[in-house]
């Protein structure tokens, strides 16, 4: 397969993106040939980096998704070509986007042990990234590592909390008094990390500690008052306080308050996906 297969690519492209999201049958195998597009469009000839070894498992003949299982292509990184590869066998819980999700809206879908993908068509603003290509295989490397066995039932609780929590009073008023950029930091833990639940929680702590800062508030009642209301149990909301990797804390205790935290959000989604139809923990 070469680049002069581009204008196939095009073509399907172009005709999915036209009957819209909804009529797509096979979203994972066109976001295989979105991705493989955008890599010949932007690197010409040089999108082929090379054979991979060992190849990816692939049961689909469909060219898309063969070339992006045996071949390394330009700016796809292994992980997003194993998330791509995986979905178009129906291998994950992708659902597909022709334009962007707001935080809350992606937040709803991670909080049930889904995610959502944007294949965006030309002209769409794509915020930090360069291109629509560029934002594909950005939301496809948070895909893959959602989907992490070690860390996605951690990742479906703590999202489940957090998606509970902004919804409910006591989170108006614990950050009714926070700054004008306060929002956009919340949306970035909630749109734009992916990960251990620890590294999550870790980050939410963090700038809710440092939001309160800003505006002359104690950060550690801050702090005690996000492990309030996000209804920990008391024994997890008390090492979601005192949880911390500095060089001086007792490694014992920082095992201790780890286990805690990631115990509970783990439970929570395993729980969470036990409850949700024909899902199977990944």
């Amino acid at each position: 397969m070469n680049v002069d297969a581009l204008p196939e690519l095009e073509a399907r492209w172009s005709a999915a993106f036209a009957a819209g999201q909804e009529a797509v049958g096979e979203p994972g195998v066109l976001a295989c040939t979105y991705v493989l597009r955008g890599a010949m469009r932007t690197a010409d000839r040089r999108w082929r980096q090379g054979v991979r070894t060992p190849v990816l498992p692939v049961s689909i003949d469909d060219f898309a998704v063969r070339t992006l299982a045996e071949r390394h292509v330009y700016r796809v990184e292994s992980q997003v070509a194993e998330c791509l590869v995986a979905w178009a066998h129906r291998n994950r819980r992708l659902f597909l986007r022709f334009d962007i999700p707001t935080p809350a809206e992606l937040l709803v879908y991670q909080a049930r042990g889904e995610r959502i993908v944007s294949l965006l068509p030309e002209g769409v603003p794509t915020g930090l990234e360069a291109s629509n290509f560029e934002f594909a295989l950005h939301d496809l490397c948070h895909a893959e590592k959602f989907f992490a066995p070690e860390h996605f039932h951690g990742q479906v609780g703590f999202f489940a909390t957090v998606e509970s929590m902004l919804r409910g009073a006591a989170w108006a008023q614990l950050t009714r008094d926070f700054d004008a950029a306060w929002p956009a930091e919340v949306d970035h833990v909630v749109a734009d990390m992916n990960g251990s639940p620890l590294f999550l929680f870790a980050a939410l702590r963090r700038k809710v500690m440092n939001a309160a800062l800003r505006v002359g508030q104690d950060q550690f009642a801050a702090r005690a008052g996000l492990c309030e209301v996000l209804n920990l149990p008391p024994n997890v909301a008390r090492s979601g306080e005192q949880f911390s990797v500095h060089p001086d804390v007792d490694p014992v205790e920082i095992r201790y308050h780890a286990d805690m935290l990631q115990g509970h959000f783990e439970a929570l989604g395993q729980q969470i996906m036990a409850t949700q139809l024909g899902a199977e923990p990944q």
